[in-house]
């Protein structure tokens, strides 16, 4: 495998489809993907984290020609996490790029029935980047997309006039393990948008009874940070610890990459002192 200089270790080809990395402790790491990503955009970060002695698991979502419910995204992040049973690991951790920073905070709200119906124990939960708010929606081609948000019909009508948006794009040195394209379906992100909004609903019914930590970018040019973190600290669990890291968006496919990791790193390092 070819040697890594940023990350300072073997970092193969890209990965075709979710995969599980085994390390050498008795914790594994949860990792979902961002918004129409596929599950390669996460491996630097999952081999080093692997380095770092974790088990890694990276789920995939169903691809845009099968379906652009956020729901069906939603469902099979969900049964992945139910099956890494199989890996015979009970301490998990949950941790999430984007929209699958929601997904992960999401899973950590359901945490009583994954160890009742898994025995899965979720330790806490890492949300990298999770777009409680975003920043760039007023952009959206049409005022009838956020009219649009709750009713799939004049969605579907949308998406007829506006097939798709261009999405905003980090320069990454990682950029061939990017899975997504530059152009999305705008029936997408009417999707995530709905995905936001279940996600906040979701976090003001249920206080979250594990610890948590929110990473940012400091240049995120997609999530409105002052925004999130506030919802963050008024909706999560009162120990949450709220970072930010240099870079924008995709700070996982950029130089900040080993920072986010070494994040990570840390923050399991506390709550198991803990």
């Amino acid at each position: 495998m070819p040697y890594n200089k940023l990350l300072g270790i073997e970092l193969p080809e890209e990965i075709n489809g979710s995969f599980f990395l085994p390390g050498i402790n008795d914790i594994l790491i949860y990792f979902i993907p961002g918004w129409s990503e596929l599950p390669k955009s996460l491996q630097p970060a999952a081999y080093y984290l692997q380095s770092l002695g974790y088990s890694v698991v990276v789920p995939s979502y169903p691809s845009f020609h099968i379906t652009t419910r956020w729901t069906d995204w939603w469902y099979a992040c969900w049964t992945q996490l139910q099956g890494i049973t199989q890996y015979g690991i009970k301490k998990t951790y949950l941790a999430g790029f984007s929209l699958g920073g929601l997904f992960a905070l999401q899973a950590a709200t359901l945490k009583d029935r994954l160890e009742q119906e898994c025995g899965l124990q979720v330790m806490g939960v890492t949300s990298i980047s999770p777009p409680l708010r975003l920043k760039w929606k007023p952009l959206l081609p049409s005022e009838a997309i956020r009219m649009s948000t709750f009713d799939r019909q004049i969605a579907q009508q949308i998406n007829r006039i506006y097939p798709t948006i261009p999405f905003p794009q980090s320069e990454m040195c990682f950029e061939k393990y990017r899975g997504s394209k530059k152009h999305r379906p705008v029936i997408s992100i009417i999707e995530l948008i709905r995905a936001i909004h279940f996600t906040n609903q979701m976090l003001k019914r249920n206080t979250l009874q594990t610890p948590v930590s929110i990473l940012l970018a400091e240049d995120d040019e997609i999530v409105d940070n002052t925004k999130t973190s506030r919802i963050a600290q008024k909706r999560l669990s009162k120990a949450v610890d709220i970072k930010k890291v240099p870079g924008r968006h995709n700070c996982l496919l950029d130089q900040s990459c080993k920072i986010a990791c070494e994040f990570i790193h840390k923050f399991i390092s506390k709550t198991q002192e803990n």
